[in-house]
């Protein structure tokens, strides 16, 4: 039955007596029930998956512990973590993915909540897995993760030796990062080349079909690089 007082009546025909009165509690934890899986996104995707930003906290998480009957067993302190699921943290496109934030929490009145957690690398497929000793994992709604604001800029290519006059051969390529080291694609920004003087010589910057640049060379990046 569900927990609180009860009272025991014995009765027969038109007779009744009540025995006693008693206090119903929980039965063990048996299972885990997720009360709000990823319902309330930043954003929807045009398929309607949940989308959060890398390295912004997702929603806050509650977690109940139930007993058998599917009582909330409030009285009962029980160990929940969550985690990536290993395929999710190697095989998500081409970087191990990092979940943080606080992945271990106890219950209280019979609820774990996990707030402030965190993904780093952007990817669709993602689905958390709640875990608790002796109780089937529960997963949460799939959902995808984009890039953030730009914070940084990452030289993927380096140029090539020059020569003078000479447009150089392998030109350099610049990726714009975000927080969690993702290429950001949403966005358009100019980008600056600078050659410096090394030694004695002045040097400096060219570029195709263009006058001299005085050192410093703007292009707008396209798809983040």
């Amino acid at each position: 039955g569900k927990p609180g007082r009860a009272i025991v009546v014995v009765s027969s025909a038109h007779l009744s007596v009540m025995l006693a009165e008693m206090h119903v509690t929980a039965g063990n934890p048996t299972a885990l029930r997720l009360t709000n899986a990823l319902n309330t996104p930043i954003t929807d995707y045009p398929e309607g998956l949940p989308v959060y930003i890398s390295m912004q906290p997702i929603d806050t998480l509650l977690v109940e512990v139930l007993d058998t009957f599917g009582n909330l067993v409030a009285s009962n302190s029980t160990i929940v973590s969550v985690e990536l699921p290993s395929h999710q943290t190697s095989s998500l496109n081409d970087a191990h993915r990092m979940l943080l934030g606080e992945s271990t929490v106890v219950s209280r009145l019979g609820v774990c909540r996990f707030y402030g957690l965190r993904i780093d690398r952007k990817g669709v497929g993602y689905q958390l897995m709640f875990h608790s000793a002796g109780m089937a994992p529960i997963p949460s709604n799939v959902f995808e993760i984009w890039p953030g604001e730009a914070v940084s800029l990452l030289v993927q290519e380096q140029p090539s030796d020059a020569v003078s006059q000479v447009v150089l051969a392998e030109q350099p390529v610049v990726a714009i990062r975000d927080l969690g080291n993702n290429t950001v694609l949403q966005a358009i920004f100019v980008i600056s080349a600078s050659i410096y003087r090394l030694a004695s010589q002045d040097l400096s910057l060219h570029a195709k079909h263009s006058n001299e640049m005085n050192g410093t060379r703007g292009i707008a990046a396209v798809r983040g690089r």
